[in-house]
């Protein structure tokens, strides 16, 4: 009989499926060239009628999720369900929090989210993309194309420079070498990070390098940006800073963000709040959608 219950100190999960980006975009960075190119999955327009009516007439949704289940150790007599059916609905534009306390599943829904996971049952569309059907090597181009992850713990190459940090993630998309430099220093600009462009991470403070990390996410112009409590390792003033960046790629270049925090007043700032707990959501309302 299967378990439900919180997530574990045993699931080890989240940090490897976080690593599978880095992995992701650096495994390009040396040898791309000797590499096979593929196409990742298109949207499936044969069944009109994977989303529901109402959701199609009212904007082009980003993320669908119908009756999501996790479970880990299948099988197992230590099998636990994570999340408990979720049903979440993204529409292009909008920036949301998905609020909850350690172990309340947010990791878990990030990794299904981002791509980084499958789920165990229920329905996931990803910018028109049955993500069931999807394999492996589509996810890994999902991953890099339609997702911009931006993390606490920044996830800079160490070995690279600012600039090339941003340009990695183009690697992986194949773009020539003078337009990739190019986008990275017009990212680097935009983020007030173009005096720093030589620097290595270690060179940088917190609040740099998670400039840098956000200017990587939008480096092949994704669908969503993914940021998992972007400013829990910074100070406030910092992390005020981090903030106004997202609000402004949201409201000049109407990026979908989806803001996973653990801070009620970080979430107020969004436009939607959903709360989770013991993997499930109990709670939707609207936020301010202004920065405090």
């Amino acid at each position: 009989m299967r378990k439900k219950g919180k997530e574990k100190d045993s699931i080890k999960e989240p940090e490897r499926k976080r690593e599978l980006i880095i992995e992701d975009i650096t495994d390009t960075a040396e040898d791309l060239e000797e590499q096979e190119t593929f196409t990742p999955m298109t949207p499936d327009t044969s069944d009109p009628g994977h989303l529901p009516a109402d959701l199609t007439e009212s904007g082009r949704v980003i993320i669908h999720m119908e009756n999501i289940i996790k479970r880990y150790f299948i099988g197992k007599p230590n099998e636990i369900e994570v999340l408990h059916g979720i049903d979440l609905t993204v529409r292009e534009g909008e920036f949301i929090a998905i609020v909850g306390q350690s172990g309340s599943g947010k990791s878990t829904l990030m990794n299904v989210i981002g791509a980084l996971d499958r789920p165990t049952e229920g329905r996931y569309t990803l910018d028109g993309v049955d993500m069931f059907k999807a394999k492996d090597r589509d996810l890994s181009a999902i991953r890099c194309r339609k997702i911009g992850f931006v993390f606490q713990t920044y996830n800079l190459v160490a070995r690279t420079t600012a600039l090339k940090n941003v340009e990695l993630p183009m690697l992986y998309s194949n773009t020539g070498r003078l337009a990739r430099t190019r986008r990275a220093k017009d990212l680097l600009k935009m983020v007030e990070m173009e005096d720093r462009m030589k620097h290595m991470p270690d060179e940088l403070s917190g609040g740099q390098k998670q400039r840098v990390a956000i200017a990587r996410a939008m480096a092949n112009d994704p669908a969503i940006i993914l940021a998992d409590e972007p400013t829990g390792a910074l100070d406030s003033a910092t992390g005020r800073l981090i903030m106004d960046i997202f609000h402004r790629l949201n409201r000049e270049q109407g990026k979908t963000i989806v803001l996973i925090t653990h801070s009620p007043e970080l979430a107020e700032e969004t436009g939607r709040i959903l709360t989770l707990k013991d993997g499930l959501i109990i709670g939707e309302r609207k936020g301010s959608g202004k920065p405090v």
